[in-house]
């Protein structure tokens, strides 16, 4: 469970609490991150968006992409 102080600036504080991360696509429990590598100014960095293994799209060995970065790779590859 992750944890995160909650200060609503009248003194009173406490904790929100959930448990983990959920899928951007699909709101379940997430258990992968996107691999994706990003150009520019993030170069040398990967998407991480988390995702359910129901969504993630395998790419390869320890290797999954979102749904919109698997889209931009399968452009890339084809002629």
């Amino acid at each position: 469970m992750t944890c995160r102080p909650l200060n609503r600036g009248n003194g009173v504080t406490g904790w929100a609490c959930s448990r983990g991360e959920r899928c951007k696509e699909c709101g379940g429990r997430a258990s992968k991150l996107c691999d994706y590598p990003l150009r520019g100014g993030k170069a040398g960095k990967t998407c991480d968006a988390a995702l359910c293994a129901k969504c993630a799209v395998n790419v390869g060995p320890d290797r999954d992409y979102c749904l919109p970065h698997a889209r931009v790779a399968a452009k890339q590859v084809q002629p």
